[in-house]
């Protein structure tokens, strides 16, 4: 490690017989890692015998350190978890069995944790291969609980089917690479819970299915939450150590209609003794308006209404002016008739007294002048007179 003023030059290394190493022109064997001021040079099969370093520095703090006795340590891991279940992991990196905790060498360190399906029964599911599932820090942040302590720690949430799984852990920069690896055997959460819909008669309950040979069925703790989306939310509790027989438990019902969902964190104990802390399947209920009130109506008698006699009165009008009509031309009729018939028989009579007049000889010593002036005797070529009279002088 070559301490040098910040914002100089890169240091440069002379080997033993002499040739120079530059951070921009190194071979396979030679890791360069360059910070502001530190350069931090990983030799492997170094030459034998002396060798130089050419850097601006007035540090006294360079120094030559074997770094080959570099561990990576991962804390105890439980083999056999559950789905759901939340997990803290723990890290350090060793040297000489002493954690690492110097800052510019450290600088680069980055931890990944990941998952590799292996013969899981969702094996054909690519998702889960090789799926990082969480990185661990050493800067106090997030579940990390002191900064720059040599313990890098993560949480994990295994937001994953059940099956067999191999867990790594790795870290790696540019001047060393470590590694571990172990078999994660991933079961079915060792307890369930059943949501009962509530009724007019009951409240909403919560039944909890627990398997005695996986955890302890007295140590069973799950607190939840319930909620809408619209801003509704009430915290719940349920606890198997003074449980009913059956394990069902009543939960605060809401009182407005709509729909609702329930999100819980499980804790409790294997039966070996470890405390397990798993999320649990989120759970939804719906919860209907009330009936309308019924109202006892008495029955209302409807009467028909009025009869209306304005149709009547328009066809009695309209028989009536059809009826006026029919007998004002039958009463034309009947005078036309009487009239042709009147003149038929005036024409007739006075046809009969021309031929009787014509039918009598001549008398003696007078001479018929028919040609003479004075009023033409009625016969058949005077035209009958076709007047109407009127019918009050007959």
């Amino acid at each position: 490690m070559l301490h040098r003023k910040t914002g100089s030059a890169s240091a440069i290394l002379v080997r033993p017989d002499g040739s120079k190493i530059y951070p921009w022109r190194l071979p396979s064997h030679i890791h360069w890692l360059e910070t502001p001021n530190v350069d931090i040079v990983t030799i492997e099969n170094p030459m034998p015998g002396p060798w130089q370093a050419l850097v601006e520095t007035d540090d006294p703090r360079n120094i030559v350190q074997v770094v080959s006795d570099i561990k990576l340590e991962v804390d105890p891991f439980p083999i056999q978890v559950f789905v759901g279940e939340k997990l803290s992991l723990k890290a350090r990196l060793l040297s000489h069995g002493k954690p690492l905790v110097f800052g510019p060498y450290m600088d680069g360190v980055l931890f990944h944790v990941h998952l590799d399906s292996a013969d899981s029964p969702d094996a054909n599911d690519t998702a889960y291969a090789h799926k990082t599932i969480t990185a661990l820090r050493d800067d106090g942040s997030q579940f990390d609980g002191y900064p720059q302590d040599g313990t890098y720690t993560g949480y994990i949430t295994l937001n994953i089917p059940a099956g067999k799984y191999d867990l790594d852990v790795s870290t790696q920069n540019n001047v060393f690479t470590r590694g571990y690896r172990q078999v994660l055997l991933v079961s079915h959460q060792p307890y369930e819970t059943e949501l009962i819909s509530p009724t007019d008669k009951q409240p909403l309950k919560l039944k909890v299915i627990a398997d005695a040979d996986e955890v302890k069925v007295n140590s069973i703790v799950i607190d939840g939450t319930m909620s809408n989306g619209s801003g509704f939310k009430q915290h719940f509790e349920v606890r198997t150590r003074k449980a009913p027989s059956d394990f069902t438990f009543d939960l605060p019902t809401p009182s407005k209609p709509g729909s609702y969902r329930i999100n819980a964190i499980g804790y409790a104990d294997t039966t070996g003794g470890r405390p397990v802390v798993m999320t649990m399947p989120e759970k939804s209920f719906y919860i209907a308006p009330p009936p309308p009130p019924v109202v006892d109506v008495e029955p209302k008698v409807i009467s028909p209404p009025p009869k209306s006699y304005l149709l009547d009165w328009i066809i009695g009008g309209g028989v009536a002016f059809i009826l006026f009509l029919g007998g004002g031309l039958f009463w034309i009729w009947q005078r036309k008739r009487k009239a042709f018939k009147k003149a038929l028989m005036l024409a007739e009579a006075k046809a009969d007294e021309v031929i009787e007049l014509e039918s009598q000889p001549p008398m003696a010593g007078a001479e018929t002048n028919i040609n003479s002036e004075g009023p033409a005797t009625p016969g058949l070529d005077s035209e009958p007179d076709l007047t109407i009279e009127d019918d009050n002088k007959e």
